[in-house]
């Protein structure tokens, strides 16, 4: 299992830190939501379901 996380999430915040509470460590993969690196392709990009998970 891998957490992809921003920084400025607070979503991913809390996952880190319940997995913290409880002694677990899995891999983190860094994720700028800012440049939509999470949105892999131009095509997925230009879709409006991936602008709407962008933007929302």
């Amino acid at each position: 299992m891998k957490l992809y996380h921003s920084v400025s999430s607070p979503n991913s915040r809390r996952v880190r830190i319940f997995l913290a509470e409880k002694g677990l460590s899995i891999p983190l993969v860094a994720v700028d939501l800012g440049k939509a690196s999470n949105i892999p392709t131009p095509t997925a990009r230009s879709t409006r379901a991936a602008s709407c998970l962008r933007w929302c």
